[in-house]
């Protein structure tokens, strides 16, 4: 499975990976990093999908409790 990210969730990725840095420590942005990647890779397998995003044909998984993956599987 081919995983292709937006301009846009590449921007969004880079504050959220800013915003813990200049808050709080390195450990909450690895924290952030690592529930992200088990998140795509769940989405990767197969295996999985999570709800529908606002009617859309998007779905939406929540990260934490600030941060959600909006997605989208194409064949």
């Amino acid at each position: 499975m081919k995983i292709q990210f937006s301009d846009e969730s590449f921007l969004d990725l880079r504050n959220i990976e800013e915003c813990p840095l200049m808050h709080w420590n390195d450990k909450v942005l690895d924290d952030f990093l690592t529930k992200l990647d088990e998140i795509v890779q769940m989405i990767c397998s197969g295996n999985v999908v999570f709800q529908k995003y606002e009617g859309s044909h998007y779905h939406k998984i929540l990260i934490t409790k600030h941060n959600t993956l909006i997605y989208a599987v194409e064949k």
